[in-house]
């Protein structure tokens, strides 16, 4: 007897007497025809994206089971994870099932490190020109993009370093890191390509610049600005401690100013030519033969000349020749020489002139002095002259005019004056009131 247990709610196991036999119907089923699913993730992710997975294909009315790393797990047929990090990244699996079948597959996501922002650096160059934009090197598989804007989409160039067009005025560029196996790309920093002008260098001199032995002239260099620094240069050489703007030059050479800008551009000026004329030798005085009211005094230069009475110019005194006349002041005349460059020589050697008025002072004029140089050990300066008809001194004068031996003269002598003791150097011996002539104290 056949009985259906599911439809007749019949137990065999309580219900079947010992050696019954009972059927029982047998549903038989061939084998499951669900397809694998393919499932598919967006990417390669940079890190702070969403990874989106899907199942295109997938059949209607079949259920998800997704698992990953870092402990992810979803039913959507379609999951998302925001923001997501490197512990993302890996293998993720797909269970599909439908119908009592289940079918799996994976699919593998890579997720990179956004590159750190390049660091912050500075190009300028001095004047119109190219620049060069050289940040630090990136590190491996990263590189730099370089864009005219902060939100521009297509890069101007790609490399560790850029090159700019010529630039007349300073321009900003912007640059991100961008990882080229991933293709992460890092926010944009900003670099200014800067264009600094040149200072201008110019050099003036405050007088002229053809000097005399000793003399000096101030060269100045234009003012450059605030920061500005200033280096001297003679020769083509930097002069030690020549930094202000202005430098007194006292040699011969060519002096140039190197001025560089408070933004480091540097400018040398043209050069400026100091020329150091030599001075002309002391010339020699000539006496004339002196006359009871004159005497001619003659110098070695030609032209030039200027002649002093006690160290002072004596106006109007320029030629070659200078007369020495009766009531002109008495003292030591002497000349100096001035050359076509305007420089002065050493003055002569003194030479003392009195013009007599009397006899006596005429005949005083004629006295000689013996021995001349005289040697201070020998002791004694020889005097011999004319008579004189009054009694008339002689003295002895150092080179200040200061009275230093004085002996009484009467009659035509000789006489002698003491010079023991006496400093060596040039004395003038005074007869009366007449100076004679140089006496040397050897």
């Amino acid at each position: 007897m056949f009985r259906n247990p599911l439809r007749d709610g019949y137990n065999p196991c309580t219900n079947a007497a010992a050696g019954e036999t009972e059927d029982y119907p047998l549903r038989l089923r061939t084998g499951c025809a669900l397809a694998a699913p393919v499932p598919v993730a967006n990417g390669p992710l940079c890190a702070g994206q969403t990874l989106r997975l899907t199942a295109p294909g997938a059949p209607a009315g079949a259920t998800y089971a997704w698992t990953g790393p870092n402990g992810f797990t979803s039913t959507q047929a379609a999951p998302t994870v925001a923001n997501v990090t490197i512990a993302a990244g890996g293998t993720y699996a797909l269970t599909i099932r439908q119908g009592g079948c289940a079918a799996t597959a994976t699919v593998n996501v890579t997720v990179a490190a956004v590159p750190t922002q390049p660091a912050a650096f500075a190009a300028r160059r001095c004047g119109p020109g190219t620049v060069a934009l050289a940040p630090a090197a990136p590190p491996v598989g990263v590189t730099y993009r370089w864009y005219a804007t902060a939100t521009a989409a297509t890069p101007l160039a790609t490399g560790a370093t850029f090159t700019t067009p010529n630039l007349a005025a300073t321009t900003t560029y912007y640059v991100s890191a961008y990882r080229t196996g991933g293709g992460c790309e890092s926010t944009r920093r900003a670099v200014s390509a800067t264009i600094n002008a040149p200072p201008v260098a110019t050099l003036t001199a405050g007088g002229a610049t053809t000097l005399c032995p000793g003399a000096s002239v101030t060269l100045t260099a234009a003012n450059a600005g605030t920061g500005a620094t200033y280096q001297f240069r003679r020769n083509g050489a930097a002069i030690g401690g020549a930094t202000a703007r202005t430098y007194t030059a006292t040699q011969a050479g060519p002096y140039t100013v190197v001025v560089t800008s408070a933004g480091g551009c540097a400018a040398t000026s043209a050069v400026l030519t100091v020329t150091v004329a030599a001075a002309p030798a002391a010339p020699t005085i000539t006496r004339g033969l002196q006359r009871a009211d004159s005497v001619v005094l003659t110098s070695s230069a030609l032209t030039g000349n200027q002649w002093r009475l006690n160290g002072a110019a004596l106006a109007g005194a320029r030629a070659r020749t200078f007369v020495v006349r009766r009531g002109a002041p008495t003292g030591v005349y002497s000349v100096v020489t001035t050359n076509a460059a305007g420089c002065a020589s050493a003055p002569s050697a003194g030479i003392s002139v009195t013009i007599m008025g009397r006899a006596e002072d005429a005949a005083a004029a004629a006295w000689s002095l013996t021995p001349n140089p005289v040697a201070a050990a020998d002791g004694w300066l020889t005097l011999s002259g004319p008579a004189l008809r009054a009694p008339t001194e002689a003295r002895l004068l150092d080179a200040a005019g200061r009275p230093v031996r004085t002996v009484r003269l009467k009659g035509a002598g000789p006489y002698r004056l003491d010079v023991r003791g006496l400093p060596p150097g040039t004395y003038l011996v005074r007869i009366g009131d007449a100076l004679t002539r140089r006496v040397v104290v050897e």
